[in-house]
């Protein structure tokens, strides 16, 4: 293991926070080359990685965020739909 793939992926924790950022492409780059130059195999690893937070994990976090959005405003009685349908 290279001295940054150690440093990245040290324990649990730290390897799901740099996944995590790696989901949002800030540190995709150095993330991906650091395992990479060690093994090429894990290039597949990474890019099936990327593709799945991008179409599916990313997707079921904004819908639960706006399903939650949603929501709180129908209990607080405010639609803001709703003025757009008035006639």
């Amino acid at each position: 293991m290279t001295s940054i793939s150690r440093i990245l992926f040290w324990n649990e924790n730290l390897a799901v926070w740099t996944l995590f950022t790696s989901m949002t492409t800030v540190v995709y780059p150095d993330v991906m080359m650091a395992g990479y130059n060690e093994n090429r195999y894990t290039a597949i690893y990474f890019v099936s990685f990327m593709i799945l937070t991008f179409f599916f994990f990313q997707n079921v976090i904004l819908g639960s965020i706006c399903n939650i959005y949603n929501s709180s405003n129908a209990v607080k009685g405010e639609y803001p739909h709703e003025g757009f349908n008035r006639t």
